[in-house]
């Protein structure tokens, strides 16, 4: 793939205040696929909150990141932002010959020529797009440490042990965790690890309330063992859902917005999903025919597809 002229890529990764860090983690894990499979290419960040950035990736990062692209050009922009400031855009578009978005909905704008949804929130202004939409949970983003971890559907069957993991990702705007927490505690599930995110409002209040009862923990660098160990986990409708759907562990999806909410209702008329009240009324009792189905949800190859497409869009 790729070609003798050297391309540019800007990717821009909004962060905002409440709207979660998953869009940065895929898109920085999209950004090393990308870097392997096409040649001659280079690959930057514009960042637009370089404070919040740092307190997500405090150490070294793998590409040059800029808060301001002043006179820079680039060949493509990959954009993952909930914000449709048209401003913003337009700012974009001054310094990127074309923009491919990434759960975009904003179906008017004329800023964008390509859009890859896992699903379409606003389908009655769809027709109002004139670039190219690409969409479904084939496009979903797994970080190398999952494919590697889970290359082989894990098998799982009759009632699932009563290990339970927690997590909401790094900011949790919502306050799942500590909202589930409290539905949890007067269980007989005591085997349960609280994954807190770095950036989670209530971190303190749930160490102080719930460290003696489960194990609390906050950022951890090999979440894939967590994973791993787990019978059961409890996280959004986001990121997390989706690799946890392709580890093949039963799930239990709590929207942390009305899109996740969207996404979690639209796979769960396909595949068997699970809900807190199913894990209290002890209700989950067979879980491998759910657990087979999830691959066909999120195979893994999500990266290559857009891979594909961007790479049709370089030349």
């Amino acid at each position: 793939m790729g070609s003798s002229t050297k391309k540019n890529i800007l990717v821009f990764p909004g962060l905002r205040k409440n709207s979660g860090t998953g869009n940065l983690i895929r898109m920085h894990s999209l950004s090393l696929f990308l870097s392997k499979n096409i040649n001659d290419l280079s690959i930057s960040f514009y960042i637009n909150d370089s404070a919040r950035f740092r307190e997500i990736y405090p150490g070294s990062f793998d590409f040059p990141y800029y808060t301001d692209v002043n006179d820079q050009y680039f060949d493509l922009c990959l954009f993952d932002s909930s914000d449709s400031d048209e401003s913003l855009l337009s700012y974009i578009k001054a310094h990127s010959n074309k923009i491919i978005a990434f759960d975009y909905f904003n179906y008017s704008t004329d800023k964008i020529d390509c859009i890859i949804n896992l699903i379409s929130h606003n389908k009655f202004e769809i027709d109002k797009f004139r670039g190219k939409i690409h969409e479904g949970a084939e496009y979903a983003i797994m970080r190398d440490e999952f494919l590697t971890a889970f290359n082989l559907p894990v098998h799982r069957s009759g009632m699932p042990g009563k290990r339970i993991l927690i997590t909401f990702g790094g900011e949790d705007p919502g306050s799942n965790t500590f909202s589930v927490l409290k539905r949890l505690e007067g269980s007989c599930f005591t085997d349960i690890t609280v994954l807190v995110g770095k950036l989670n409002k209530d971190r303190e209040k749930i160490h102080s309330i719930y460290k003696e009862k489960f194990i609390v923990l906050d950022h951890v660098s090999d979440i894939v063992k967590y994973y791993s160990n787990s019978d059961i986990v409890i996280c959004g409708g986001g990121t997390t859902f989706l690799e946890v759907l392709f580890a093949g562990i039963p799930v239990i999806p709590v929207p942390q917005n009305i899109n996740e909410k969207n996404f979690i209702e639209k796979t769960g008329k396909v595949i068997q999903l699970f809900t807190i009240d199913d894990l209290l009324s002890g209700s989950i009792t067979d879980v491998e025919k759910a657990v087979k189905e999830y691959r066909n949800i999120v195979d893994g190859k999500g990266k290559e597809r857009i891979c594909k497409i961007v790479s049709s869009w370089l030349k």
